[in-house]
């Protein structure tokens, strides 16, 4: 419940570490973006929403690749 707390305050919040609405974030493949605030919002519901559910490790177990799940590295979005 904390955390849930933690997170809506955030999403409300106008957090000025952004410049211009745009924070720069360095991915897992090591390539650093500039990502505005709302699509890194979509990622971090996203993200949350990922690893809450166990669809993905379901869909794993029974050798389903279900793709990638994060918005900033589907290879269409162009970022």
């Amino acid at each position: 419940r904390d955390l849930d707390a933690e997170i809506e305050a955030f999403v409300a919040s106008d957090n000025r570490d952004w410049q211009d609405g745009y924070r720069e974030f360095t991915g897992v493949d090591g390539i650093t973006r500039t990502l505005p605030r709302p699509l890194f919002l979509v990622q971090f519901f996203n993200h949350q929403t990922h690893h809450r559910s166990q669809i993905t490790s379901e869909l794993h177990k029974m050798g389903i690749d279900y793709g990638i799940t994060d918005v900033p590295l589907t290879p269409d979005l162009g970022l």
